[in-house]
C-alpha cells in the first residue's frame, strides 16, 4: 500500500464512528452502483406476484404467529 493511502486510512480511522460509517457505505455503494435499484425492482415484482397469487386463491395463507412458529421449529 502506498504511503498516501496509509495516511488517508489513518485520517479516516480518526473520524467519529458515524462519519467513518458514512464513508464506508459510500465506498461500498461506489463498487457496484445501481445494484440496489435492481434488487428493489426484483422484490417489487415478487411482492406483486405473491399478491396476485393471494388474490386469486392460488396460494395458502397462514397467520404470522403460526408461520414464525413453523420457522422456529424448522431451525431447531
Amino acid at each position: 500500500m502506498k504511503s498516501n493511502d496509509s495516511n488517508l486510512e489513518d485520517q479516516v480511522f480518526r473520524l467519529p464512528h458515524r462519519d467513518c460509517a458514512r464513508i464506508a457505505l459510500t465506498l461500498i455503494d461506489s463498487l457496484d452502483p445501481g445494484k440496489d435499484e435492481d434488487v428493489s425492482e426484483l422484490w417489487l415484482d415478487e411482492a406483486e406476484r405473491r399478491l396476485a397469487a393471494y388474490d386469486t386463491g392460488q396460494t395458502e395463507v397462514q397467520e404470522a404467529e403460526q408461520a414464525l412458529s413453523d420457522i422456529e421449529r424448522q431451525l431447531k
